[in-house]
């Protein structure tokens, strides 16, 4: 079995013996992830907030090429970021190298903590 989640060959191990994992999807969850899917595709999205998101670049189940587009042409708002994780998979926090990626979150949200505390004591 090929794994396309992570390079962390422990987590593939522990991910192949977890009895409650399983190679099956309720027709409920592929029917919502397709309709999101779609809406993604083609509904332009404004965010009021800041926003992360972080991908990993050799991530084939949803390849980084499909996320940097939807930023590009569906993404609106003043503090968006893509992070873009090169030599990781689609479990970015659990693939090798998953302590900068979750120091790279924390870092931003409090950056953006710091940012909101200062504009709210200037106003």
């Amino acid at each position: 079995m090929h794994n396309v989640y992570t390079n962390d060959e422990a987590m593939v191990t522990a991910y192949r013996t977890d009895p409650l994992v399983h190679d099956r999807w309720p027709a409920r969850s592929l029917c919502v992830f397709l309709e999101l899917g779609h809406l993604l595709e083609t509904t332009p999205v404004q965010f009021s907030v800041p926003v992360l998101v972080q991908h990993g670049k050799d991530d084939t189940v949803t390849p980084f090429e499909t996320i940097k587009k939807w930023k590009e042409e569906r993404v609106k708002g003043d503090d968006v970021e893509l992070k873009i994780w090169p030599d990781h998979m689609h479990e970015l926090h659990n693939d090798v190298g998953r302590i900068n990626v979750l120091n790279y979150a924390l870092e931003w949200i409090l950056k953006h903590l710091d940012s909101n505390q200062n504009q709210q004591q200037e106003h």
